[in-house]
């Protein structure tokens, strides 16, 4: 890999530089990376690549891109922290910054890690009637992904918040979710009731039985009344 890549005139061979350095595992790359000219591309995929090769020795240039006026040098940089040992806990509190475009990028990367604190974080943005649209839906994609019942109650409230019904794309994606999802739902499904009292005649090779639906037991009675019905 030619050093000279790292300082191309175009921000796309630069950042394909550092992807590359990132993959070599090679530390000869790391002044390389540090020196990388400007460029929004280049410096966050230097960032990445420092990360990887550095590991906890990168903590100190991570911690200053977390502070730069950049949103999307902030965002790469939280990005990239997640490989410090107390990355999860740097994650968390990126989920407070108050661009969403840089708090999405922590909550997902946090969401893709295997730390416990990833569920608490995600049900908490869910029923935040004020998360911004752009990081209620990354929690929406992360509880798609986990295809679990754990953040059922989380996302209905995210259905119900102001910011999901001021924006009928993700009202859409919230609800296609939990119907997608059975598991998702533990409310019993609701069957059309009953205008009265009915029985059903099953005809066996040991003689007709007839079962009484009690209207007591209305969508129950509903339920088995739909599935005869349907076969």
């Amino acid at each position: 890999l030619p050093d000279a890549l790292f300082g191309d005139p175009s921000t796309h061979v630069r950042a394909a530089a550092a992807d590359a350095a990132a993959a070599s595992g090679d530390e000869r790359f790391i002044p390389l990376l540090n020196r990388m000219p400007p460029g929004a591309l280049a410096e966050g995929r230097a960032l990445l690549a420092l990360a990887k090769l550095q590991g906890d020795a990168a903590a100190g240039a991570l911690a200053k891109a977390r502070l730069d006026p950049r949103w999307w040098i902030r965002a790469r940089a939280y990005e990239a922290s997640a490989v410090l040992f107390n990355g999860a806990e740097i994650l968390l509190s990126g989920i407070t910054e108050p661009d969403p475009r840089v708090s999405s990028q922590a909550l997902e990367t946090l969401a893709a890690s295997t730390s416990p604190l990833a569920l608490p974080a995600l049900e908490r943005v869910l029923r935040d009637p004020n998360a911004p649209l752009e990081l209620l839906g990354t929690a929406v994609d992360a509880a798609v992904e986990r295809k679990g019942d754990a953040l059922l109650a989380g996302l209905r409230e995210a259905a119900k918040s102001p910011t999901a019904q001021g924006s009928a794309e993700l009202r859409g994606s919230i609800h296609k979710v939990l119907d997608d999802f059975p598991s998702f739902n533990d409310e019993p499904r609701r069957f059309p009731p009953l205008k009265a009292a009915a029985s059903v005649e099953m005809e066996t090779d040991k003689g007709i039985f007839t079962i009484a639906l009690d209207l007591a037991a209305e969508n129950h009675a509903a339920a088995f009344a739909q599935g005869v019905k349907d076969g």
